[in-house]
């Protein structure tokens, strides 16, 4: 842990930098350095991506970690670095995306790679069956903690917005982030495991 770097505090200490693999005791680094490091180590992978002309397959996009992922991380630390420029510049490879309108919105979660759907930038692979399920199964976490979206936040919602008619959400009721429920496209509710770690809504906002 250390201080929210903000462009100002450079000097400031930050956490240690492991960029070897020998044992040695580190110090901290100073806050530059870190974000230094960080944005050098995106600044690299950007430049092989393109270089290579790697370019996941259509199937396969939004479980590998490409140059969509590398520009929304980016623009995700420079939005937390105060850095708003840099966070703009790397957003806005995005900015000309379609968003899911209200019909299609249900393929967020229900039509992962379907050729409408280009919300989702990076997500982790289904681990449903795995012995890590459990890890990763946020619903079990908002259970076991009694997480519940409150009165006052279900009542701001409009009546026809499309997140209530999903049912995903509902007052007293803990959010189902991963669980696609009964509805005319499913006869029983499936439970899958994809997180979404980057998504196009996102980096509308923060652009």
């Amino acid at each position: 842990y250390s201080s929210r770097f903000d462009g100002t505090n450079s000097n400031e200490e930050g956490i240690p930098l492991k960029l070897k693999m020998e044992l040695e005791f580190l110090p901290k680094a100073k806050l530059g350095e870190v974000y230094a490091q960080i944005y050098g180590d995106l600044d690299k992978a950007e430049s092989l991506f393109i270089q290579s002309n790697y370019a996941p397959s259509s199937t396969t996009k939004n479980y590998e970690f490409g140059l969509d992922a590398v520009r929304a991380l980016r623009a995700r630390v420079a939005l937390f670095a105060g850095d708003l420029e840099k966070a703009k510049n790397a957003s806005a490879f995005f900015i000309d995306t379609q968003l899911l309108n209200k019909e299609n919105y249900w393929m967020l979660w229900e039509d992962q790679f379907g050729s409408l759907n280009k919300e989702i930038i990076f997500m982790t692979h289904d681990l449903s069956g795995t012995d890590d399920a459990e890890l990763i199964d946020y619903h079990e976490v908002y259970e076991t903690n009694k997480v519940m979206l409150s009165t006052e936040l279900i009542n701001s919602f409009s009546t026809g917005d499309v997140r209530k008619e999903s049912d995903f959400i509902g007052p007293n009721r803990i959010p189902y982030k991963h669980v696609i429920p009964v509805n005319e496209r499913n006869s029983v509710p499936d439970r899958n495991l994809h997180y979404k770690h980057f998504r196009l809504a996102e980096q509308y906002l923060i652009y």
